[in-house]
């Protein structure tokens, strides 16, 4: 670990101290580029002199303004405006007045009228100014037409130089005039006219200069002028970070480009150094504790202001500031500092790197335990949809509102980050409750459906936040509805077990009854006698006959019946059936047999469907009037249908379902033998096929249907 140690500081200083040896070299690189930076930080401190020039060659004695026009909503007074001008265009002037470094010659093309500060020069032709002169100085003309367009001439070090005074004095002149009144009040806040400035600058615009010419000689080296105090009544600074941002090849990039390089170099170390090991040493293993927010936000205030350092220490060194420090012989303090400033820059740096590679590397598990946000978000996933979780969403609401209004308000749109930062997670928090109640609710409802269904197995869902309570509903539902159907399925199956037993205990004295009937009714008997064991055989074979059908239609309903499906003729099955019931009653029956086909086939049981047949026919035989006609239709088409119409002899003054219920008879005086399990009987055999049944009564008339599935 010493080792890593030893390495990692070693190389932290050393880069440091390489990085501080490039300077005295930068700096003479930027001296010697400063003529081209001397040309365009003039052109910006020049803008607006020529209303001053244009004043002085053409004085006005009257209290209105010449040059200031109203544009905006709020005006001065004639006289308030033209003091103003006045004042603002005498300061202009006194720039040139004093031992400026900058000499000019303005004239007026109409009047011809001349002012210079300096004769020392020959500004009649700027590009015919002698060898000597050309190193030391670089001349610009200005010529505004009678139209106000400007004409510029002048021998300029490179074509972006040019580029950067046309922009100047053409794209920006406006802009940079009312920009250079605001200034001066600000400058000149103790002038009884101050509060003037401010209204001026706001809503008052410059008319454009007509017919004059200006023409500048400005020195090359700026830097050397800088530094023997020969500069006057010039704010140099201001315009320097323009020189910097619009500057493409100059050499005092150099400064920034070999800090980034000890920069990346220290960055590259930190990379190849084992992560646990480096993990070991401070201040490095203290640093991985601090939480992410935290560590983010220092690091962007430290890095921002290495930055800013860093511009600043450019911007001075190209102004020439460090000029003196770093070409004089006590220069030793200066060093210092330099590099205590690098090595803090390089320390903040491996520092950063380190932080980086082990929050890649350790991701997951670094984020939740390091990381506030990270906490809180999970927090809030976790909240639940109580009276008390809906207090807290909505505080987090309102509080992100608050910061997002405050953010959106007021001059430094800088406050826009944290706010829109807090609405894009408050937004993102907003996304996962929303989905998780349309996921909750979609299970809620799939729960309901599957209820409707007659599904009651589903298994509870949980916490289903905020349809908790309607989920306990449906799980009671299921709860009960499957308690009723146990309780169902025992008590049928309890019913029929009670039918089963009844019959067969029954059946037996039963059987022996109807066996001495039989011996009896051998026997010479009297006739009183023969009547009576006559009523005795016809009953004993209608209870055997009760007691048959009573344990049928239980096996049917709890569906213990063995079906034996074939595919049968229909039509022939009923034939069949007719003639082996036709009895007396028939007789008195006219019945007709209709059929779509003359065979009709279906999958059906040959023996359960004979005993359907039956029980109708026998119905029929029952009930029908007499010397009437009974009508069977048999039809195929998608399903079988089988309908028997007959005309009752009886009124027919009851629900017709409820004649498919057991023991239920169509006369309610019971004048007919029967056990009323006929219909129950059919129903039964008929739906434990797949079939249908309906009964259908109107007036006098009475209908069956029976429906089946098509053979195929």
């Amino acid at each position: 670990m010493k080792k890593i140690k030893a390495i990692l500081f070693i190389s932290i200083i050393l880069c440091s101290i390489l990085y501080v040896a490039q300077f005295p070299g930068i700096a003479q690189k930027v001296g010697e580029e400063s003529n081209e930076y001397s040309i365009i930080s003039a052109s910006n401190q020049l803008l607006g002199s020529e209303y001053a020039f244009k004043e002085k060659l053409n004085p006005n004695e009257s209290e209105k303004p010449v040059w200031l026009e109203k544009t905006g909503s709020i005006g001065l007074e004639d006289a308030n405006v033209a003091a103003v001008e006045k004042f603002m265009l005498a300061e202009e002037l006194s720039r040139f007045e004093t031992d400026a470094f900058v000499k000019v010659q303005a004239i007026d093309l109409e009047t011809q009228e001349r002012y210079t500060n300096s004769e020392k020069y020959n500004f009649k032709n700027v590009k015919q100014m002698d060898k000597q002169s050309r190193l030391d100085y670089t001349a610009v003309k200005l010529t505004f037409d009678k139209d106000g367009q400007l004409t510029v001439i002048g021998e300029f070090p490179n074509s972006y130089v040019a580029k950067h005074i046309l922009s100047t004095f053409e794209d920006d002149r406006e802009y940079a005039i009312v920009s250079l009144y605001t200034e001066h009040l600000y400058e000149y806040d103790e002038y009884p006219i101050s509060d003037d400035f401010q209204i001026v600058a706001n809503n008052y615009s410059m008319k454009p200069v007509k017919n004059l010419e200006v023409t500048y000689i400005i020195p090359n080296d700026l830097t050397t002028q800088y530094i023997d105090g020969r500069i006057s009544g010039y704010d140099w600074s201001n315009k320097w970070n323009d020189v910097y941002l619009f500057n493409e090849n100059g050499s005092h990039s150099l400064y920034m480009l070999y800090g980034f390089i000890a920069c990346g170099v220290v960055a590259l170390i930190m990379l190849f150094l084992p992560e646990r090991k480096v993990a070991q040493i401070q201040p490095y293993k203290a640093i991985k504790k601090v939480p992410f927010e935290l560590v983010v936000g220092s690091f962007t205030i430290l890095l921002s202001f290495i930055i800013i350092v860093l511009a600043e220490c450019t911007t001075s060194m190209l102004q020439g500031s460090y000029a003196p420090a770093i070409l004089s012989d006590n220069r030793v303090l200066y060093y210092v500092m330099c590099f205590a400033l690098s090595t803090t820059l390089l320390f903040a740096v491996s520092i950063v790197v380190y932080l980086l590679k082990h929050i890649l590397m350790n991701f997951t598990s670094y984020m939740k335990e390091r990381s506030y946000l990270v906490r809180f978000v999970r927090w809030v996933f976790t909240l639940s949809f109580t009276p008390k979780g809906y207090i807290t969403i909505a505080g987090i609401f309102v509080i992100n509102l608050v910061i997002l209004v405050y953010g959106s308000s007021g001059y430094y749109r800088a406050r826009m980050i944290p706010a829109v930062f807090l609405f894009i997670v408050f937004a993102l928090i907003m996304i996962h409750i929303f989905d998780r109640i349309w996921k909750n609710y979609k299970k809620v409802l799939n729960q309901s459906e599957r209820v409707s269904q007659g599904d009651f197995t589903s298994t509870p869902l949980g916490d289903v936040q905020p349809f908790n309570e309607i989920s306990e509903q449906l799980a009671s539902i299921n709860d009960g509805f499957k308690k009723a159907v146990d309780e169902e399925v025992k008590s049928q199956r309890m019913k029929t077990e009670l039918i089963t037993n009844v019959s067969h205990d029954l059946k037996t004295p039963l059987t022996s009854i109807i066996s001495y009937v039989d011996l009896l009714k051998k026997e010479e008997l009297s006739d009183t006698t023969k009547e009576y064991v006559e009523v005795l055989d016809r009953n004993s074979i209608r209870l055997k006959r009760l007691i048959e059908d009573l344990f049928e239609v239980s096996k049917a309903e709890s569906g213990n019946v063995e079906l034996h499906l074939d595919k049968i003729d229909i039509v022939n099955l009923l034939n069949q059936v007719l003639v082996e019931t036709k009895d007396e009653r028939a007789e008195q029956l006219d019945i007709r047999i209709t059929s779509s086909n003359e065979h009709i086939y279906a999958n059906l049981d040959a023996n359960k469907m004979y005993r359907v047949f039956e029980n109708l026919l026998q119905n029929i035989y029952k009930y029908a009037l007499a010397q009437t006609r009974v009508y069977i239709d048999i039809k195929e088409t998608d399903t079988i249908s089988i309908v028997f119409r007959n005309i009752s002899q009886i009124e027919l003054d009851f629900d017709a379902q409820q004649l498919m219920n057991r023991f239920v008879q169509g006369d309610s005086s019971r004048s007919q033998e029967g056990s009323g399990l006929g219909l129950a009987i059919v129903k039964s055999f008929v739906e434990l096929q797949g079939g249908e049944i309906n009964i259908v009564v109107d007036g006098d008339l009475f209908k069956v249907e029976l429906t089946f599935k098509k053979f195929e």
